[in-house]
């Protein structure tokens, strides 16, 4: 189970590994090919504090350039709002995105399980 504070260390690891920019192109990537296998989603907020400034703002881009930007009622520039579903297909792509040589041991067990499908 990765807890909020686990998944803010790992946007920062995707900001610091592959840059504001790679970043934006692998979120607009895998928003773009996520397919929803809920019929509800519920929103979920990532917020600055937990990721960093960069990755906030690169997931915010990302997320508009694929066309997936929520419709919230207020904006809140130090939080992005998301599907849970997004939220947590993100977080599987961006540990497949870094380099295995940058992540920490226990993710890299992880990404071994994403890779093989399990």
């Amino acid at each position: 189970m990765i807890t909020v504070p686990r998944e803010g260390e790992i946007w920062k690891l995707a900001v610091e590994a592959l840059g504001a920019q790679r970043l934006q192109e692998v979120v607009e990537e895998l928003l773009k090919g996520y397919l929803s296998k809920r019929k509800v989603d519920n929103f979920g907020y990532l917020r600055c504090e937990w990721l960093g400034r960069e990755a906030l703002e690169a997931l915010r881009a990302g997320q508009k350039l694929a066309g997936k930007e929520p419709r919230v009622f207020e904006e809140n520039p130090n939080a992005v709002a998301l599907p849970n579903g997004h939220r947590s297909h993100l977080l599987r792509g961006l540990v497949q995105a870094l380099p295995v040589d940058r992540l920490p041991l226990d993710l890299v067990e992880w990404r071994l399980q994403l890779d093989l499908g399990m």
